[in-house]
């Protein structure tokens, strides 16, 4: 195979400068023949006069512009369509390929024609410093997974990304839609009509670009779609579940693949500063043993306030004619303050702190929206006014991810 075909499937969506570094960098590839599909997703910005710059530059290249954005997994869809080479990559439009790796693989589905898909490590890697990270070693040794052998598969690897695929089995017997992510489902629908591969080397570096795909594992719904790969490639396998003890090792098999995407989204919560997602992937983390009560402990202590601001964000909601909060005097309202002044919290309305018993006594103004304290303090004002007052006692309460005392951190 002196001179090997392949097409790049690229599908992308209003990043037109980053399409553009990937695009030269597959232009700079000379010993592999590219055919390069780009398949834009309604973008409004340069893209396509981007695309129109490397019509010459590959041994076919072809943009198509989507009439409506079709969401995420059609638009990879519709450029693995177009795909004409013998074998096809799908490749997200701000990662890079290693060519020697494609080489090798090219040569490997010549050497082994009932393989139909090929898989590698990636590794991370920052697009303007070109700095790369380790190595995600998730496939550790060469080898090949038949029909029959595709339980194994499963139970050998946490998850599987991007394989090179015969072009011909990718688009007769395989599809993207946005019920899953499709990885796991895909290999499944490979395994169907020919081998798997898994080989050690490096396959592609996957850029740290924002915005990136990963950060949306803070929404409840990623995990859903992430979850329900890892079963429909389960439900492929025909398990009996009939044997209660198949049906308690396809349980524990699930949870341990998807329970690990909870840590991920707790750490993209934390770089984006949303604090009740934070609380809710830490939790469930903790479902399934992946957090240690000491670590619970330690972020309530650092982040529960956090927690509390957020949630009178989402009270205002309901109270959009709030102005003013007024708050219970306390070293609980000192830190509420003190927080009120980062940037994460400036949208806030203005806060003003109020003696014990001048909050006892004062009336509540249009636009005022009141803090207690503890809640025996509202029940013993002489005026009321429900919907507009609230206990921070009972919010940090409902906030809580631990028992016993809570030690709130300074801020």
């Amino acid at each position: 195979m002196s001179n090997p075909e392949l097409s790049i499937c690229i599908p992308t969506y209003n990043r037109a400068s980053i399409l553009d570094e990937t695009l030269q960098h597959l232009a700079e590839i000379d010993n592999i023949r590219l055919e390069v599909i780009v398949s834009d997703n309604a973008s409004d910005d340069l893209t396509a006069e981007v695309a129109r710059k490397y019509e010459n530059k590959f041994c076919r290249f072809s943009y198509h512009r989507q009439a409506e954005n079709l969401g995420y997994h059609l638009n990879i869809q519709s450029a693995l369509n177009l795909a004409t080479s013998e074998f096809s990559y799908f490749l997200s439009d701000d990662d890079r390929i290693i060519p020697e790796t494609f080489r090798k693989i090219l040569l490997f589905f010549q050497n082994n024609p009932g393989v139909v898909a090929v898989y590698g490590n990636h590794c991370e890697f920052i697009p303007s410093t070109g700095e790369e990270g380790e190595v995600i070693l998730n496939i550790k040794s060469e080898r090949i997974y038949s029909f029959n052998e595709r339980g194994a598969m499963i139970e050998d690897f946490g998850g599987l990304w991007c394989p090179v695929m015969r072009t011909e089995t990718s688009q007769r017997h395989c599809f993207q839609d946005n019920t899953t992510f499709g990885f796991w489902r895909q290999a499944e629908m490979f395994i169907q009509h020919g081998s798997i591969a898994m080989i050690p080397d490096l396959i592609y570096k996957h850029a740290q670009t924002i915005p990136r795909m990963e950060h949306q594992l803070i929404e409840p719904w990623y995990h859903d779609l992430y979850r329900s790969d890892a079963e429909l490639f389960v439900a492929g396998l025909n398990i009996d579940h009939s044997l209660p003890e198949m049906s308690d090792h396809i349980l524990r098999l699930i949870n341990g693949r998807t329970s690990q995407a909870y840590l991920q989204g707790f750490r993209f919560s934390v770089q984006q500063k949303k604090y009740l997602l934070q609380r809710h992937y830490l939790l469930r983390a903790f479902c399934y043993g992946q957090v240690p009560k000491s670590d619970m402990k330690a972020w309530e202590e650092h982040s529960i306030l956090h927690c509390v601001l957020e949630r009178i964000e989402t009270l205002l909601k309901g109270l959009p004619d709030v102005r003013k909060i007024i708050l219970e005097a306390s070293s609980v309202a000192d830190y509420i303050l003190r927080l009120k002044e980062q940037a994460r919290f400036s949208a806030l309305p203005d806060m003003e702190l109020c003696p014990v018993d001048k909050f006892l006594e004062r009336g509540i103004a249009e636009g005022e929206m009141l803090l207690a304290l503890e809640f025996s303090t509202l029940q013993a004002r002489k005026e009321r006014k429900r919907g507009y007052e609230f206990s921070l006692a009972d919010i940090i309460g409902a906030l809580r991810v631990t028992s016993g005392h809570l030690d709130i951190k300074a801020i």
